[in-house]
């Protein structure tokens, strides 16, 4: 997971800065949205405190608690990070996601996605 291999940048960080300054806009591909939010909410967190934060994370994808998460859910969990996938990009990420090829994502798969994402980060 967390390759480049995704089509081409779609999205565009715009720092404005202070009055005066230049604006600043940077390139960022699906992977990098994806794991700079992800990123964020696992900040500063002991490793227990990291895997509860997993849960509570996967619990609130869960939609129909059905203890996985399917691509309609995942989906939703990625815009709500901001990160916007079209059918064939979601297909891809749910691929590489869904170890056991199930169609769907365990918590375990969750879990090491956001593992990966943290090591690729570090």
């Amino acid at each position: 997971i967390l390759t480049d291999s995704l089509p081409k940048p779609l999205y565009f960080c715009v720092d404005m800065g202070w009055p005066g300054q230049s604006i600043e806009t940077v390139q960022r591909t699906h992977w990098q949205m994806l794991s700079q939010n992800i990123v964020r909410h696992f900040e500063g967190l002991s490793p227990e405190k990291q895997i509860a934060k997993m849960q509570e994370l996967f619990n609130e994808f869960d939609e129909d608690r059905q203890g996985t998460i399917d691509a309609d859910e995942f989906r939703a969990a990625l815009e709500n990070l901001h990160v916007h996938l079209s059918d064939e990009e979601l297909k891809e990420l749910m691929d590489e996601v869904d170890q056991d090829g199930s169609g769907d994502i365990d918590f375990g798969e969750f879990a090491h996605m956001i593992r990966r994402v943290q090591q690729k980060h570090s």
